[in-house]
């Protein structure tokens, strides 16, 4: 709460003091219009619904999830082994940041176009909201399934896809034809 006050007295200092307005909620709205909102990134303003309702709750990730759940749940399952920073959830219950590094490590998902930064903000984008921070921590900290399920999802807005000559690289080394990008993936 103390960081809330300081924002209302610099409100106050800055528009009520000034005379520019006499109305506290006024000083407010126009410290947060005109001074902060410009200077926030867009990756602070960015509305996490937004993702969910255009590209994740479709028929086509669904089917897709469907298509694949039983790996999906084996991963999740494996790499949410409840380390140092999770100790008291139980295995496969809950994936640390630590955990999700690991699994992006391991399968190699990690390069210049998919960087450590964007795998975070996969993360706590999926993560859902928790209205008590201090009682509710573990939740704030680590994704459920549904929530590893969202990252996996927001993956592919971060990670481009192969470049055409990435692909013909790939198919001269393999002798096979790949039509989409995802059988890149698969033959590599």
């Amino acid at each position: 709460y103390q960081w809330l006050q300081v924002i209302v007295r610099i409100a106050i200092a800055k528009y009520i003091k000034t005379k520019r307005t006499r109305d506290v909620s006024e000083a407010l709205e126009y410290l947060i219009t005109n001074d902060i909102l410009p200077n926030v990134s867009a990756f602070a303003r960015h509305d996490h619904d937004v993702f969910r309702r255009e590209q994740l709750y479709t028929e086509e990730t669904e089917l897709a999830i469907k298509k694949y759940e039983a790996s999906l749940r084996e991963l999740y399952r494996r790499y949410s082994a409840g380390d140092a920073d999770n100790a008291s959830s139980v295995k496969g219950a809950n994936m640390s940041i630590k955990e999700w590094h690991r699994l992006l490590k391991d399968a190699a998902m990690l390069d210049s176009g998919f960087t450590k930064r964007e795998s975070n903000l996969c993360f706590v984008y999926s993560l859902c909201f928790v209205t008590d921070e201090v009682k509710r921590r573990q939740k704030m900290v680590h994704l459920t399934f549904v929530d590893f399920l969202e990252a996996v999802g927001r993956i592919a807005v971060f990670k481009p896809l192969p470049a055409r000559f990435d692909i013909q690289r790939l198919e001269t080394q393999t002798g096979e034809r790949i039509e989409d990008a995802s059988r890149f993936f698969d033959l590599l």
